[in-house]
């Protein structure tokens, strides 16, 4: 399956806003969120992220995906129901 990728503008907005209501610089943030620094460092020089990315970052930072990314539904996989 190819990679699905996402802008990164919407996840580093958001970074840098909790950063900032919090006080923190970004690589703090990143340790208290549990994201790993090169991550973030990914998402505020990249113009992408994969949608594996995407998907941590939004639930890190207390968003669905798809709050950030309106086309989230349309462009990530879905798993097929079993029954």
């Amino acid at each position: 399956m190819a990679d699905r990728y996402f802008a990164a503008d919407p996840a580093r907005a958001r970074l840098e806003t909790a950063a900032r209501n919090r006080g923190l610089a970004i690589v703090a943030l990143s340790v208290e969120l549990g994201i790993p620094r090169r991550t973030v460092c990914r998402i505020l020089a990249g113009s992408r992220i994969r949608w594996t990315t995407a998907d941590r970052v939004a639930v890190a930072l207390g968003h669905h995906p798809s709050e950030l990314w309106p086309e989230w539904f349309a462009a990530t996989p879905c798993r097929k129901d079993p029954s």
